[in-house]
């Protein structure tokens, strides 16, 4: 038995020694939301030390919650839920959904930052509703500082979709210019974008097939409130 362990015969206890550990369950939502490899997962998670993250991959897989196994090309390892893994699943929603009814929606926004935020739009594309050709769109947020005021989205038919915010160096096929608390409105799905465009808080410039489409391809958060109004 772990010497942090409840020490307790209850089922819920017992749960709570596996998955109350810092960081277990955003490890998990990460890989419920499709990150399977270690650098992957520390995209959503830049705050917490490989060494750590290390650690709680081994937790989860010695618990039968993760197996590792090699990706296809060899080279890295990749963790797969188990079913049990996929069973917590709900659990995670429905912490998500309190946290949606519990925290003051504007408290959410002000958490917001750049790296994220672009990390959690890149994995919540709809690459179907994207034109069918090699893409740059660049985003623009003036109120950050110079370093990270600027971001691209590359798309390429035979790669999928890469974010950064390194200049790709090409030119872009659309320019979207706006605050960063504006488009976690838009990508959490409490603004819409033609509100924020008609306010001047969004300005979108460039090829009329990416903006005129916008909403169907940009996606939104997986807690958002369009989705959950679906559920």
């Amino acid at each position: 038995m772990s010497k942090n362990s409840y020490g307790q015969f209850c089922p819920i206890a017992m749960a709570c020694d596996v998955l109350g550990q810092r960081w277990t369950l955003l490890i998990l939502r990460e890989l419920l939301l499709g990150s399977h490899h270690f650098n992957e997962i520390r995209k959503g998670l830049p705050k917490i030390s490989p060494t750590l993250l290390a650690k709680r991959l081994q937790d989860l897989t010695d618990q039968g919650i993760l197996e590792k196994r090699p990706s296809n090309n060899g080279v890295m390892s990749c963790y797969q839920l188990t079913q049990s893994g996929r069973n917590i699943q709900p659990i995670i929603v429905a912490l998500g959904l309190w946290g949606r009814e519990h925290f003051e929606f504007e408290a959410v926004i002000q958490k917001s930052e750049p790296h994220l935020l672009m990390w959690d739009l890149k994995r919540n594309i709809n690459l179907d509703q994207l034109p069918k050709r090699n893409l740059i769109i660049q985003f623009e947020f003036p109120e950050q500082p110079k370093r990270i005021s600027n971001w691209w989205v590359c798309y390429k038919q035979e790669l999928g979709l890469d974010v950064g915010h390194i200049d790709p160096g090409n030119d872009i096929d659309l320019l979207i210019k706006t605050s960063v608390h504006t488009l976690t409105e838009i990508h959490m799905g409490s603004l819409p974008s033609a509100n924020a465009l008609s306010s001047g808080r969004l300005n979108i410039e460039g090829s009329r097939d990416l903006s005129e489409t916008m909403d169907s391809w940009l996606g939104t958060n997986a807690l958002s409130f369009a989705k959950i109004a679906s559920r």
